[in-house]
C-alpha cells in the first residue's frame, strides 16, 4: 500500500467528528485500551453508535482490537491506537483538533 492510500484511508475515516473524538480518547486510554461501552457515557451516544465507529476506525487501521473481556452477558472489545497510524500528519491534524472543530 501507498502512502497516499494510506492517507486516503485515514481522512476518509476520520471525516466523522464522533471518530476524531473516539481517536483522541483512544490515545488518552492507550495505556488500558478503550471499549465502546467505556466510550459511551463520555461521548453521550448510544453503544450501538460508539460501536459501529469504533468498527469504522478499526476497518481504517487507526485503531485495532487490543483485547477481549467477558462482562454482563456480552463481550467487551477494547482498542488501540496503531502506533505507526498515529505518525500520520492527517491523524497527526485530527489529533491536534479540538472538540469545538469537531461539532
Amino acid at each position: 500500500m501507498t502512502g497516499g492510500d494510506e492517507t486516503e484511508r485515514f481522512l476518509s475515516a476520520l471525516r466523522h467528528p464522533l471518530r476524531r473524538r473516539i481517536l483522541r480518547l483512544a490515545v488518552q486510554w492507550a495505556e488500558e485500551g478503550l471499549s465502546p461501552k467505556k466510550a459511551t457515557p463520555i461521548l453521550g451516544v448510544h453503544l450501538s453508535t460508539a460501536s459501529y465507529h469504533f468498527r469504522q476506525l478499526a476497518k481504517a487501521d487507526v485503531i485495532a482490537l487490543a483485547f477481549t473481556r467477558p462482562g454482563r452477558g456480552a463481550i467487551e472489545h477494547f482498542y488501540r491506537p496503531i502506533p505507526s497510524a498515529l505518525d500520520n500528519p492527517m491523524v497527526q491534524i485530527a489529533l491536534s483538533e479540538t472538540e469545538a472543530t469537531d461539532s
